[in-house]
């Protein structure tokens, strides 16, 4: 039976990836509920395959491995051999994380070689393969995280909201209601009225304070707000349908609307099918992925406690299809006193290092400007190469980098990002 091995440093995975031709790795995040999840599961696939290596690597970390890997989100997982990788599987997606590793490694071992599985590996493999359904009273032992993702893998489509299609209990979740059944889209609902640990815990997993929540393939794509403006721009439908298409196995496995009651097991309307039990591949994401998409590229602080959108240079890099010039990159690294280069927008930010920077900045009162880089690819890749940075956060002031998410985090705590962002503003 073989552990997982944590990695702290480049050099200690070099050295374990040399040490073994077959090699899973598991980058995670401590602020990411999924990851904790999908570590059971990493966890019970080691058990069962003693003849890999196993490693988790803490992505925020080990920054140069985390890099080659080219690894955006957590939980990230990656199959290597000898030194190649030969799968990766992004998301909370256990499904997927297994079958990488049924084809790449179980399927290496010779058949004489495969021990028993140990009874504990047999309990936890039967707690993934059959999770329970949620009920009023008891939880079946499964964790909050557990939960959310059992829900948000049961259908392609899902709403978190207070009360029932039939019977909305607010206004807002009313209007999320009218808004998907005029473009007639698919969609599940789950009552958080009724269960108080999922209306909590849905809260941090996808750092989003209200309701309700629109997700799609396991994603989050907004709130009320967000989908009131992509209703009102007749963008709605098209960015569910976008959604769907990045997960082709959670858009096949669109069925009719279903209502998760408050606090109960799946119910199907219309005389579908209950998704209990067998959930699709949709992934639900940890905090590096789980904030809406919309808005994307123009979000801003225009003072301590404002907001803005800003179009110029921004709008024209995001929405440009070729490669940013120097100058045009410079031009936007300088469009406001203070810049944040993040994942999704201060409202709505699309990666942990981005979230917390964001509460960096506005702890200290600093108004900042924001760009989406996963709006434009010539963007995220010019400003890598332009400030010599390889990774996202990058916060600039007076046009000048400052740096990513250490460097603020280590100002703030310090007590001076304020003071220092203020003086290289008043530069320009």
């Amino acid at each position: 039976m073989a552990a997982v091995e944590d990695v702290r440093s480049a050099s200690a995975f070099e050295e374990a990836t040399q040490a073994s031709t077959l090699v899973a790795v598991d980058f995670w995040a401590p602020w990411c509920e999924p990851c904790k999840t999908l570590d059971e599961v990493f966890a019970l696939l080691a058990a069962d395959n003693g003849h890999a290596k196993f490693l988790r690597v803490e992505a925020e970390e080990v920054p140069e491995v985390t890099e080659k890997l080219g690894v955006t989100v957590v939980p990230y997982f990656a199959i290597l051999k000898s030194g190649r990788v030969a799968a990766r599987v992004e998301g909370a997606d256990a499904a997927a994380l297994s079958a990488a590793v049924a084809e790449h490694i179980a399927a290496a071992e010779p058949p004489h070689a495969k021990p028993a599985p140990a009874p504990a590996a047999q309990a936890m493999r039967a707690a993934v393969a059959e999770p329970a359904v949620a009920t009023s009273d008891g939880r079946d032992g499964l964790s909050t995280a557990a939960r959310i993702q059992q829900l948000l893998a049961s259908a392609p489509v899902m709403l978190f909201m207070k009360g029932s299609r039939e019977a909305p209990r607010c206004g807002f979740s009313r209007h999320v209601c009218d808004a998907l059944d005029a473009v007639d889209v698919c969609y599940a609902t789950f009552d958080i009225l009724g269960d108080e640990e999922i209306r909590q815990g849905l809260k941090k997993y996808s750092q989003w304070p209200t309701y309700p929540q629109l997700y799609v393939a396991g994603e989050l794509l907004g709130g009320a707000d967000i989908v009131d403006e992509l209703a009102q721009t007749g963008a709605l439908r098209s960015a569910v349908n976008e959604a769907l298409a990045v997960s082709p196995s959670a858009a096949a496995a669109a069925a009719p609307p279903l209502d998760f009651g408050a606090g109960s097991a799946p119910a199907v309307n219309d005389g579908g099918a209950s998704a209990a039990g067998a959930p699709s591949a949709a992934t639900g994401s940890g905090a590096f992925a789980s904030a809406p998409a919309a808005a994307a590229g123009r979000g801003a602080d225009a003072a301590p406690g404002g907001h803005a959108a800003h179009d110029g240079p921004a709008a024209v890099a995001a929405s440009s299809g070729g490669g940013a010039s120097e100058q045009e990159l410079r031009a936007l690294v300088a469009q406001q006193p203070v810049m944040l280069f993040m994942k999704g927008t201060p409202d709505a930010p699309r990666c942990g290092f981005s979230a917390r920077v964001v509460q960096a900045l506005r702890t200290a009162g600093l108004g900042f400007g924001a760009f989406d880089i996963l709006t434009s690819d010539a963007v995220r890749q010019g400003l890598k190469a332009l400030s010599d940075w390889p990774t996202y956060p990058q916060l600039y002031a007076g046009g000048e980098l400052v740096g990513g998410c250490d460097i603020v985090e280590e100002m703030a705590q310090a007590g001076v990002l304020r003071e220092e962002l203020g003086e290289m503003a008043a530069r320009t």
